[in-house]
């Protein structure tokens, strides 16, 4: 008789395969399926249940289900030493039920429910260990999450006057609102303090959160609400946040020695590539790259947790290297996922990837946006190089134990390699039917290379010239490590400022004085400019 722990595994394959089925029959036949009942009506107003079958809600489901999937049979042999194994696996598929909800949203109401399932589920996940870190790092994410859950309240009074619940019935600061909420989720600059902090969680949950659920819900969110009538200064606030996201998780990841964290940072770049790409009108795009992304990035994850083992649990790259004689197999999804994230020739991500930048240079962007977006692109090459630098190539400084991991680790690497190269083969047809012919200028290409061999060759000067193992001696690296997340501004002044103000509507005396203050703040600040 199968364990439960395995019909869960089970459940998800049969979901993604069914997903499939249902996401080829929507592609041909372009059809569009809601379903929607009537929950509660105030007055002249509805509030409606409504779920949302199309290609791109199903394509997601699909590879939600598929990721999760690997991702539940790793942790079984990942987690069979711990006493709340079965706690762990239940709130696992919670959280991944939550990013369905979320994923078939069409109404705020079922919006509301996935996103608040998403924040409930990651904070029991993060603080799953009992260490002040995780609880730390459960809070930070709580914190910034919230912010993400007043914006959208405050669009939904927005859409209150509207007379509707939709999607489609949005206008004006509700827009607004909900891309800033969006940009939380997905730890863009400068909510991008949560995401390094989530490491603290086992890999297993920390291959899902940047895969497929907690990151890439702002992201399908801003690009279920991009339409024709989105204002031009919000898309333009969106590339620029997001390219300043490249620059400071490209350059925190540069200089990052904990494994987990340099690739939560390399996460942090890869939405922002994202973000940009839907400022300049490419939402097709850009859902095809988060697809292929999540796919490699959770290979990624679970390759770094098989070296964690094989580390004896030391997350430090530094002491690391020459692993492939002791794991095959995961030295090589390793390579694999890294040679993704950097859009190698032969990879899923390379379509994706190349699609995207070549999209974005024959776009029309404005200067900050366009030399941020370069650099994030050049700091890509140069971290993915070190990495691989110092995991692979460097010698190892400690005594690596002989272990022999199960089928159960083995195979969620093999089936995630194979989707991380010959996924573009089965999405690409599906969700960007061929268009009109079009050809890039020549230069773009040109410049696109130039741009990847810039970064390899300053990745061998900074070898020769700088020691890899010792890079945060430098103040200037050191400020950009720090700055990409903000540890210190999350936990304790925002904190301190949020309690602040829900004291002062018990104290009128402090209500005064806290306005006042901020008005002197205030004319202080705009005098220094006469």
């Amino acid at each position: 008789m199968l364990q439960v722990k395995y019909i869960k595994v089970l459940t998800l394959i049969f979901f993604s395969f069914a997903s499939l089925l249902l996401m080829m029959i929507t592609s041909f036949h372009s059809t569009v399926l809601y379903v929607s009942f009537n929950m509660l009506t105030i007055g002249t107003m509805g509030v409606d249940f409504t779920l949302i079958i199309d290609t791109c809600s199903v394509c997601f489901l699909m590879i939600v289900c598929w990721i999760g999937a690997n991702v539940m049979l790793f942790s079984i042999s990942y987690m069979s030493s711990d006493t709340r194994k079965d706690y762990f696996h239940n709130v696992m598929m919670l959280f991944i039920f939550s990013m369905f909800i979320l994923i078939l949203s069409a109404s705020f109401t079922t919006l509301m429910i996935g996103w608040d399932m998403l924040g409930v589920t990651s904070f029991l996940l993060i603080m799953y260990y009992p260490s002040n870190e995780s609880k730390m790092s459960a809070f930070m994410t709580v914190m910034i999450n919230r912010i993400g859950d007043v914006l959208i309240i405050l669009s939904f009074t927005v859409l209150v006057w509207s007379g509707s619940t939709s999607f489609w019935g949005y206008f004006g600061y509700s827009v607004f609102f909900l891309f800033v909420a969006s940009m939380t989720k997905s730890a863009q600059f400068p909510f991008s303090a949560w995401l390094p902090a989530a490491m603290a969680a086992p890999t297993p949950v920390s291959s899902l959160v940047h895969s497929s659920t907690l990151v890439t819900a702002g992201v399908y969110l801003a690009m279920r609400l991009l339409s024709e009538g989105t204002s031009a200064w919000c898309l333009s606030m969106l590339g620029l946040f997001g390219s300043l996201t490249m620059v400071m998780g490209g350059a925190a990841a540069l200089i990052e020695h904990d494994i987990k964290k340099a690739i939560a940072f390399s996460t942090m770049s890869q939405v922002g590539v994202m973000m940009v790409t839907l400022s300049v009108g490419l939402p097709e795009l850009a859902m095809f790259h988060l697809f292929t992304h999540g796919l490699f990035k959770a290979l990624l994850f679970l390759a770094a947790g098989n070296l964690l083992i094989f580390s004896c649990g030391c997350q430090d790259m530094r002491l690391m290297g020459g692993l492939s004689s002791y794991c095959t197999i995961t030295q090589t999804s390793f390579i694999v996922s890294m040679l993704s994230l950097v859009g190698l020739p032969f990879m899923s991500a390379y379509y994706s990837k190349h699609m995207l930048v070549q999209g974005f240079y024959s776009s029309s962007s404005n200067l900050l946006t366009m030399v941020s977006f370069t650099i994030g692109l050049l700091l890509s090459v140069m971290y993915v190089l070190r990495i691989i630098y110092l995991v692979v190539w460097n010698k190892s400084k400690m005594v690596l134990p002989s272990i022999s991991h199960d089928w159960k680790m083995k195979a969620p690497l093999l089936t995630l390699s194979v989707s991380s190269i010959m996924a573009a083969s089965l999405l690409l047809p599906l969700l960007l039917p061929l268009p009109e012919i079009s050809h890039t200028p020549m230069y773009i290409d040109i410049f696109i290379s130039s741009v990847g061999l810039c970064g390899v060759c300053l990745f061998v000067l900074m070898v020769n010239f700088f020691d890899p193992h010792m890079l945060p001696k430098y103040d200037l690296f050191y400020f950009l490590n720090k700055s990409s997340y903000y540890p210190y501004f999350t936990l304790n002044k925002l904190s301190s400022e949020i309690v602040n103000s829900d004291m002062m509507w018990f104290d009128p005396y402090k209500l005064s004085k806290s306005v006042f203050s901020w008005a002197s703040k205030w004319a202080l600040f705009f005098s220094s400019w006469k």
